[in-house]
């Protein structure tokens, strides 16, 4: 489960400075708002990725450790 820690926190750590980053842009808030969500959106989609890979990984390991590969 170290792989899901790693990646929430290179979540947390990088959501400041990009929530600072789109607050600085020449945009409406309308348009910073949508820029934070697809950030948001972006980030929680790689995240899924990221487990679904793992879990699809370590399940497959399990089949060649129980010799049903």
């Amino acid at each position: 489960m170290s792989s899901i820690n790693k990646a929430i926190d290179q979540i947390v750590e990088a959501f400041i400075p990009e929530m600072t980053k789109i607050s600085k842009t020449n945009e409406s808030e309308e348009q910073k708002e949508r820029h934070y969500k697809a950030w948001l959106r972006a980030s929680l989609q790689k995240f899924a990725d990221d487990v679904r890979e793992l879990a699809a990984r370590n399940k497959e390991e399990d089949s060649h450790d129980n010799g049903t590969a």
